[in-house]
């Protein structure tokens, strides 16, 4: 991993270190083409951090040196970010995967520390590797559904 510290003028090497070590090559790692085993920079935030792991979620908030695993989140296929909700001062985070045992598309408001189910049974769409939440308007996510395009979502007023 590589890090600025002066706004990308100079990078230095850093080692990547999740608490339970780097995932193995090779195995199961759902698509490939999708969102997991990806680092996420949290926008506006520096040094804040994101590792959405095909099998966890791991967070930041010193570049990089140390990363935490988050409870609740067991599979991740797709991560994003949005504008904050009302009153808060971090943005939405967005998952497509596996929370407390429930396959979904989820939306947390408060850092990862819960999450909402904003799809159900009846709206699935196939396989989803992407999603992102819009950055001007709370609650708007968009998915890309890989063949049955892109839907997005505003929440019920």
């Amino acid at each position: 991993m590589y890090i600025s510290t002066n706004r990308g003028a100079d990078f230095s090497e850093q080692s990547l270190n999740l608490p339970n070590g780097l995932p193995e090559r090779g195995r199961n790692r759902g698509d490939s083409r999708g969102g997991q085993d990806r680092i996420y920079a949290t926008p506006e935030r520096s040094g804040d951090l994101w590792v959405a792991a095909f099998d966890g979620l791991y967070r930041s908030g010193d570049s990089g040196k140390l990363f935490t695993k988050l409870d609740h989140v067991q599979e991740i296929h797709a991560f994003g970010f949005g504008k904050a909700a009302p009153k808060a001062n971090y943005p939405a985070i967005y998952l497509v995967g596996t929370v407390d045992g429930v396959r979904g598309i989820f939306r947390s408001t408060d850092e990862a520390q819960t999450w909402v189910r904003i799809n159900d049974d009846q709206h699935q769409w196939g396989l989803i590797l992407h999603i992102t939440g819009d950055p001007k308007k709370y609650g708007r996510v968009y998915v890309g559904t890989h063949g049955r395009g892109t839907v997005y979502g505003d929440p019920a007023k």
